[in-house]
């Protein structure tokens, strides 16, 4: 039986400080550095999610599952 909580594959991937982008729907790429992780739970699964400042200064809150890492 596996362990209560093993890390998914973006745990491993993403930390704090990482530059990261992501697309919206049709959108422009868009650049941001991650502040933190943490897991969202919903309907009896968790998901990693990333507190990201975008270069713009705004903080938006992702699934780590859109995120892709530009640089560590």
């Amino acid at each position: 039986m596996a362990s209560s909580h093993q890390p998914e594959i973006f745990e491993l991937i993403f930390h704090k400080n990482n530059l990261v982008s992501w697309s919206s729907l049709n959108g422009p790429k868009v650049y941001g550095m991650i502040l933190k992780t943490f897991y969202r739970d919903d309907d009896n699964r968790s998901f990693l999610m990333a507190e990201v400042m975008r270069t713009d200064g705004k903080i938006q809150i992702l699934p780590a599952s859109v995120l892709e890492l530009e640089s560590k």
